[in-house]
This record gives C-alpha cells, sequence and structure tokens, in this order.
C-alpha cells in the first residue's frame, strides 16, 4: 500500500509505503515490493529484513534498485513497525546512488514481538513496516560558523565573542566532501585565554602529577570542571586530597601532557596511530568523552593491516562500538588479513574476540550477498 500524506514536523508531503510480513522465517531474509517514487525521479527502492540466530537483534534496510533516475539522490527517510506500541520511529537519511543501501537500522524489541506472534498470531495480523520518504532539497552549498559550548566552563562565560578574521583560501570540492584544513577561526574569550596562561606559565597551580620522572603544576579547579575523575580525586577521602604530588603510573609523560594540553587548551596536537591509542585510552579513563570522541575517529581514519587487531582489542576493552564497527568493515575490505601471522597471534591471544569479529564478518557477508 503506497500514497501520499501531510506530516506536521515535515513541510514536505512524504511518500508512505508500508510492507505486510505474512510469514516471517527465522535464520533468513524478507525483501519488501519494489516501489517507485515519482517525486524523486522515479527512482526504485524496497526494504529488507533480515533475522539471524547470532546475539545481534534483526536488522532493516533500505536500498535503491536499479532505475532509470538520476544518479544519486538524497532523502530522509523513517521506519516504524505498525500494531504496536514497545517501539519508536527509526528516522535517517542518506545519499543513495543505483544499487546503494542504507546502514543497517535496528528495532531492538522486534525479536521479542515476533516470538510473541509467531505462534498464536502469524500470519492472520502480519507484522507490518511502514516506511516514509522524503525528498531533501537542493541546497547551495555554503559555510557556517557555529560556537559550540562543550563544556560547562563555557555556561559561566558572559564576555564571548568571534575574533576579527581576514583569511581566505579557495578550495575546490566535489558534489559531496568535507574540507578540513588549518583555516580556523578561533572563539575569542578572555576567560579562556587565562586558562591558555594558567597552562603556559604555572600560574598559582596548587598540585603536581607526575608521569615517570617528569612533573607537571596543575590547578585543582581547572581539572575538576574538566574531569569527573580528577573531581572526585580532588574532593573524595582519597589520598589525593591533600597530596602535592600525585603520580599518575598508568600514563606516560607525553600521554599525560597532551591530555593536559586538552584540558587546558581544548587543543589536539598532531596525532600518529600509537598516540592516539594512548590518549583514547587516557581520556576514556578520565572521562574526556569529546576527546576519546576525537582519537576514536582518527583511529577509523588510520586503520592498517599491521595496526588492525591491537586497535580491536581496544576498542572491545573501552566499548567503543563505533571504533570495534570500522574494524569489521575494514577487515571485510582486507580479507587477506586473516592469513597473516598478526592474526594467528592474536587468535592465541584472544580467542573469543576473534571468534566474534570472525562471526561478525560472516554476518556482513551474508548480508551483502543477499543484497546484491
Amino acid at each position: 500500500m503506497a500514497g501520499t500524506a501531510s506530516n506536521d514536523e515535515e513541510r514536505r508531503p512524504p511518500f508512505i509505503f508500508v510492507w505486510r510480513i505474512e510469514c516471517v522465517p527465522r535464520d533468513w531474509a524478507c525483501k519488501s515490493p519494489e516501489f517507485t517514487l515519482r517525486s524523486i525521479g522515479m527512482t526504485k527502492w524496497r526494504m529488507s529484513l533480515f533475522f539471524t540466530s547470532l546475539d545481534s537483534p534483526s536488522s532493516f534496510w533500505i536500498q535503491r534498485m536499479q532505475d532509470g533516475g538520476p544518479d544519486s539522490v538524497e532523502i530522509q527517510f523513517e521506519l516504524s513497525l505498525l500494531y504496536t506500541n514497545r517501539s519508536s520511529p527509526i528516522r535517517s537519511s542518506g545519499r543513495f546512488k543505483k544499487n546503494d543501501y542504507s546502514k543497517d537500522l535496528i528495532f531492538p524489541e522486534i525479536d521479542t514481538i515476533l516470538d510473541e506472534r509467531r505462534v498464536e498470531v502469524c500470519p492472520k495480523y502480519p507484522l507490518s513496516v511502514r516506511c516514509r520518504i522524503w525528498s531533501k532539497a537542493t541546497k547551495i552549498s555554503k559555510c557556517e560558523l557555529k560556537l559550540i559550548p562543550d563544556s560547562p566552563i563555557w555556561n559561566r562565560v558572559a564576555d564571548c565573542k568571534f575574533a576579527d578574521y581576514s583569511d581566505s583560501k579557495t578550495v575546490h570540492m566535489k558534489k559531496r566532501e568535507t574540507h578540513y584544513d588549518k583555516l580556523n577561526v578561533t572563539a575569542a574569550c578572555p576567560f579562556k585565554e587565562v586558562f591558555n596562561k594558567c597552562k603556559d606559565n604555572e600560574i598559582l597551580s596548587d598540585v603536581c602529577l607526575r608521569a615517570g620522572n617528569k612533573s607537571f603544576p596543575v590547578h585543582k579547579l581547572i581539572l575538576s570542571s574538566r574531569s569527573p575523575v580528577f573531581k572526585a580525586m580532588f574532593t573524595s577521602g582519597m589520598r589525593e586530597k591533600t597530596s602535592k604530588c600525585i603520580d599518575i603510573p598508568d600514563l606516560d609523560a607525553d600521554t599525560l601532557n597532551r591530555l593536559l594540553l586538552y584540558i587546558y587548551k581544548d587543543e589536539v596536537q598532531k596525532l600518529t596511530w600509537e598516540i592516539a591509542a594512548n590518549l583514547f585510552e587516557a581520556a576514556d579513563k578520565y572521562e574526556l568523552l569529546t576527546l576519546k570522541e576525537k582519537c576514536s575517529c582518527f583511529l577509523q581514519s588510520n586503520l592498517s593491516k599491521s595496526n588492525v587487531c591491537k586497535i580491536l582489542v581496544l576498542a572491545d576493552m573501552h566499548y567503543d562500538g563505533s571504533l570495534r564497527n570500522s574494524v569489521q568493515k575494514f577487515m571485510l575490505n582486507n580479507p587477506e588479513i586473516v592469513y597473516c601471522d598478526v592474526w594467528k597471534v592474536f587468535k592465541q591471544n584472544h580467542s573469543k574476540l576473534a571468534l566474534e569479529t570472525t562471526e561478525q564478518i560472516i554476518f556482513r557477508t551474508k548480508t551483502l550477498h543477499f543484497l546484491l
């Protein structure tokens, strides 16, 4: 059943397709009938539902088929399960070329719902999935400057403005491309300048952190405002509350210096994957979540056959699903890794993680074959 309806949340009316699955298999896949969107260049689409007996829940995809429409279209879409109040709609967006498919979309409750309906209800009351699709209007590319407060300190700053900016640069970009360069606009804030001076000049420091044979004079107030772990260290009954010099045995001097640089100046110096891995662990321990995310993104962009096993262990130890997912995709695209000596050593030392990773790669491979 397909049609068009108004939507208060979206100014553009969506295309609506309802897929009724009369008999739901287990350990297999379902594909919906194809449907055509006249309002989006006569493009053809279908939904797919993949069931698995692994620990991972069942997954949905929306896929653009081979059609005579534009080479690339950008859409917003929403999937929802009908006739149940257990799940919320899932909304996403993306740019689709012909034969492209979306990332896997998870309804955590679907397996429970299916188990309840499998004997009693199916096929009289089938599982129904509704897909709503909007066309994203074409927009002219433009630069946008935003001041995004990511620290409690910003909430206490009243006098904050953009600095004068006179630099410029011409960059030729493709249709869809993100460009990062050293060309930056920095927020001018007197209070932040004081922070910088405190780090550089060690003004009125009241405690010292020591890593190896190197010491770093710091300020309890600043560290506590940025890290819940340091706050607990300096305010609870821990020995560090009264100590004038605190040993940080789990960090080397370079990593501690980079951690403090981020705390005081919100800066990340030039990284290698090894440095990023050390800083990732430190950021996780001291709950600097934005720094952890920056390091995770760097590691995902710098995966190689020589470091992929070490980064997989790191992602598993620190429960970083995004990093672990990137490692699995990298291994899926480079299957020869499993024949390397480094993988053989990894299997011996981390047999459970190696098995879980292999299962996920097989699952992804099976899914890709299903979608082709």
